[in-house]
């Protein structure tokens, strides 16, 4: 057997014990000091014969690539190949595929000891006391009336027009320019580069005029193009395994998975540490301005990256070293038009335990 070793391996040390973690299977792995010494000794730019139990160990895990031809083998080097061929840098594709969740349910937590105090102030400085502007437009009531929802109504159904609004006013292209590297897009929230890798996948479970099922929005027709038809009853289930078990969260109307095209981001911004981090601030603002429009139009919205990213990809279709999910913003009818609103705070004025 011809082995090389993978060019992403993280090898860790702790308290006498070794541990290593393979991008290419997104595992930890245990070793022992026979693994560690067989794995330093075989080199990385080239294969060489190893007939050694310990070496298809490796293999079978990721840490090692073979030349051989069954399936794992030819998957295992695609792999290791598409990290250095996308343009990822090394630190990234650590850790985007070390926090993809699988079958992953979450809870609510115990509350935690009193933190760090709710405000920061610097002792002792000198303070400039700022105006305090009310202005009274639109955008700064919708701002104000942004609340994340958690109770949905059941029975509640979305409209086709807000559904259309929802997508064309938040992932839609209003405005476009030829660039170095192709046609560059504007929307309504930033990206990195205009480059807009940012995908947005429809689960919708109650829209007036649109069967149930998964979707994908296409930017270019804004359209619909139907990936998956999902019985209705389904759809609920389908959301809450893919929110990690957030039962507040499944009685919405309609889900939004957001994904990122990292070979669309990459191709500029190659092997540099500050793409991936860019795509993560690219799905807040697109967030945000997911919630800002919901409000707009009376729907209660919400968004969480605690989801089971491996579940989400595998039921896309998607290569996760090519295009992976990253959060999943939703919204639908609120169980109840009375929003329960808290206190007004108004600097200077309000007094707050510190």
């Amino acid at each position: 057997m011809n082995v090389r070793r993978s060019a992403h391996v993280v090898l860790t040390w702790d308290s006498g014990h070794a541990e290593a973690f393979s991008p290419l299977t997104g595992e930890r792995i245990p070793l022992t000091t026979e693994q560690i010494s067989g794995l330093l000794e075989i080199p990385q730019d080239e294969f060489v014969a190893c007939d050694e139990e310990w070496a298809e160990d490796l293999c079978r895990l990721g840490l090692l690539l073979s030349d051989g031809s069954d399936r794992r083998s030819v998957e295992l080097r695609r792999r290791d190949e598409a990290i250095e061929e996308l343009g990822w840098d090394f630190e990234s594709v650590v850790f985007h595929l070390s926090k993809r969740a699988e079958g992953f349910h979450a809870s609510m937590a115990p509350p935690a000891p009193r933190g760090s105090p709710v405000f920061k102030d610097l002792e002792q400085a000198a303070t400039v006391e700022l105006p305090l502007s009310e202005p009274s437009s639109e955008l700064h009531r919708v701002l104000l009336a942004r609340r994340t929802c958690r109770e949905f109504d059941p029975d509640g159904v979305l409209t086709i027009g807000q559904l259309s609004t929802l997508l064309r006013y938040v992932w839609g292209a209003h405005a476009y320019r030829p660039g170095e590297n192709g046609v560059l897009l504007a929307k309504t929230s930033p990206s990195g580069g205009s480059l807009h890798p940012l995908e947005a996948y429809a689960l919708l479970a109650r829209v007036h005029g649109v069967d149930p099922g998964l979707y994908h929005y296409s930017v270019r027709t804004h359209a619909l193009e139907l990936v998956e038809s999902i019985e209705p009853g389904a759809v609920r289930e389908l959301a809450l395994a893919f929110t990690a078990g957030q039962d507040w969260f499944s009685d919405a109307q309609a889900f939004f998975l957001v994904t990122a095209r990292f070979e669309r981001s990459f191709a500029k911004y190659r092997q540099d540490p500050g793409a991936y981090q860019s795509l993560l601030l690219e799905a807040g603002h697109f967030s945000q301005t997911f919630s800002l429009v919901a409000t707009e139009l009376g729907l209660g919205p919400f968004v969480t990256s605690v989801i089971n990213h491996v579940d989400i990809d595998r039921r896309l279709g998607l290569d996760p070293y090519r295009e992976g999910v990253l959060a999943i913003c939703g919204c639908g009818v609120p169980a109840s038009p009375e929003v329960v609103h808290p206190e007004p705070f108004v600097p200077r004025a309000t007094e707050l335990e510190a």
